[in-house]
Formats: C-alpha cells, structure tokens, sequence
C-alpha cells in the first residue's frame, strides 16, 4: 500500500487549489512510500512498542468475508461494509502502485516519512485514551 502523512496530503490540495492556471481542476496524485504489510505490522509495532500481529487473515477467508459481508450489507441491511468485496479483491490481488512526479515537480511536493506520520498518529490516540473519561 502507499501511504501518506495527512499534513502532507492537506498540503497537496491547498497547492493544487492555488496553482496557478489550475482552474480546470488538474488531478495530482500522492504519497510516495510503499510499505507491505508485513513492513507496516513492523513499523506500528516498534513505533507503540507493541506486539506485531501473530498472523493475517488468509486471502481466501478475507475475500470470503468481503463478498459475505457485502451481498447481507445490499440485501438485508442496506449498509456498507467495512470490508467490501472489490476492496478486499484489490488488496488481496491488486496493487495500489503509481507515479507521484507530476505532483512533486508541479506543487513542489515533499512527503515526510510514515515513520513520522505514525508517529504522530499513535501519540494522539494514547493522549486521547489517557483524557478520556472513566
């Protein structure tokens, strides 16, 4: 997957929306690092100093539960699922793979490491777990 820090993609739009000449609405593309997920399971783990995942969902069981979960979500529920089946067919088989030079060369964009992001991103929610109410 390709990931990308949200300060960083606040900062695309604002200087696509600014750009001059860019009445037209042009589409940049960002966010440059890739990580598999065994990668991204490590990185959370050393960031939180928790333990990684011991095991994945199996591709088979995952995109059982997306097609399951998507027809009860459109027959009987009316609702999306978390997890529907052409997101889990893309992630399971796809790849989320793209070029970002357009939006570096034309914005100016620079992308901050998703160590960073995660960072950031685990010591807001123990902030906010630690003033949550009783």
């Amino acid at each position: 997957f390709t990931y990308v820090y949200v300060k960083d993609a606040a900062k695309a739009i604002v200087r696509a929306a600014e750009k001059e000449g860019n009445g037209g609405g042009e589409r940049y593309l960002v966010g440059d690092q890739r990580l598999v997920t065994n990668e991204f399971y490590d990185l959370i783990a050393e960031i939180s100093g928790t333990p990684r995942p011991r095991f994945e969902v199996p591709a088979w069981l995952a995109l059982s539960s997306g097609v399951v979960s998507s027809w009860w979500g459109r027959r009987v529920t009316g609702t999306t699922p978390t997890a529907p089946a052409d997101l889990v067919r893309t992630a399971v088989g796809g790849n989320f793979l793209f070029d970002v030079s357009k939006s570096k060369s034309e914005l100016g964009m620079t992308y901050t490491p998703v160590g960073v992001a995660l960072k950031e991103a685990v010591e807001y929610i123990r902030e906010s777990e630690s003033q949550a109410p009783a």
